[in-house]
């Protein structure tokens, strides 16, 4: 299902969400559910090919660089804030680290996006990135599945959550339309950077590489925009019924802690309207 809402400054936001079940989501069990998550952009905008490759991981860890400029707020020439999880609800949820130098340190940046990480789920909250279509490059290599140091392994399912079963790692960032810069060299090095498990969630094959992967594709070439300039947020929702140990609902892998899986994903996509861009000018 998709949602289009218009602000009164000149932007767009269209909001799309994807389930694998018919299962609802609620934010009742203060384990920040999806529908948390959205209510945190409600605040926020009221006031302002196959993804699989299970077996190729790379054991030298991400560390932090100080080119990880990460999600920039006024990429589009509008301020378009990163959302804050201070309620009761999500504050508990949220993993912040003195390292991390955006959103009152929930919110870690890699090159183009930034990641506020659920220290429970060990999956992503929110993933915030900017797209510059008129920098993209094609022909960008796939670089392999790491884990990010500055995170904390134990904040991140690794590739055991994801061998030899049906669950895909689910980029919310997603590497191509990461894969910009001025040359070649900068959009295959922000390409692999999306290359990180902090970056990615339990998700379906079916669904990361169908209806997702379109939602994917319709957002690298979009035209509604009037710069060449989005800004995305990406993130999990959760069944209500996430307290159960339904099979449905958890993954283990052998001798490993159990991962919640989502019931579905949510992403927000904002743009400037060329019309209204237009008359402003």
């Amino acid at each position: 299902n998709s949602r289009l809402l218009h602000r009164k400054r000149p932007t767009t936001i269209m909001v799309f969400g994807c389930c694998r079940s018919n299962d609802a989501v609620t934010e009742s069990d203060g384990g920040l559910q999806g529908a948390s998550t959205v209510s945190a952009f409600n605040r926020l905008f009221s006031t302002s090919g196959s993804n699989n490759n299970h077996n190729q991981t790379d054991d030298n860890p991400k560390q932090n660089d100080d080119n990880d400029v990460g999600y920039d707020c006024d990429f589009m020439g509008i301020h378009v804030p990163l959302p804050t999880f201070d309620d009761d609800t999500l504050a508990p949820h949220v993993l912040r680290k003195s390292g991390f130098d955006q959103g009152d340190g929930a919110w870690r940046r890699y090159i183009h996006y930034s990641v506020a990480t659920n220290r429970e789920r060990r999956q992503p909250i929110c993933v915030a990135l900017n797209i510059d279509q008129a920098r993209l490059k094609t022909g960008t290599g796939r670089g392999a599945w790491r884990e990010d140091d500055q995170v904390g392994r134990e904040y991140q399912l690794n590739n055991d959550y994801y061998q030899n079963n049906d669950w895909d790692r689910g980029h919310l960032a997603n590497r191509s339309n990461a894969a910009w810069g001025d040359t070649f060299q900068e959009a295959q090095r922000a390409a692999d950077d999306t290359m990180v498990y902090t970056n990615a969630c339990l998700q379906h094959a079916n669904l990361n590489q169908d209806e997702w992967l379109q939602v994917e594709n319709w957002v690298k070439t979009l035209e509604e925009d009037a710069n060449d300039k989005i800004s995305v947020f990406s993130g999990p929702l959760y069944s209500r019924r996430a307290s159960s140990s339904s099979a449905t609902q958890f993954l283990q892998p052998p001798g490993r802690p159990a991962a919640e899986i989502p019931a579905g994903f949510f992403k927000i996509v904002v743009f400037v309207d060329p019309e209204q861009h237009q008359q402003l000018a």
